[in-house]
């Protein structure tokens, strides 16, 4: 028992489910973009705005705390 309360203070005082949140609300967009993109009734159009939400997307994460992940899904939002 006492090793989950030393393992449960480690994530809170790490932070650790602040983080998971932001990656999810991260790649839960994302998922739903290639979600709709692999849809029979996708045309160009529809590829141009997800790329631009995708992109907004990265542009609006906060800059404080998670600056190297924000700017490594920028590289690679880049990269593509």
């Amino acid at each position: 028992m006492k090793f989950l309360a030393k393992l449960s203070n480690l994530f809170l005082k790490k932070g650790i489910f602040d983080d998971i949140h932001v990656l999810s609300e991260i790649l839960k967009p994302i998922k739903d973009v290639i979600l709709f993109l692999e849809g029979t009734n996708t045309n160009l159009t529809d590829c141009y705005l997800q790329l631009l939400r995708t992109a907004y997307i990265f542009k609006s994460m906060p800059t404080d705390d998670y600056k190297t992940l924000k700017a490594s899904c920028i590289r690679i939002f880049n990269k593509r």
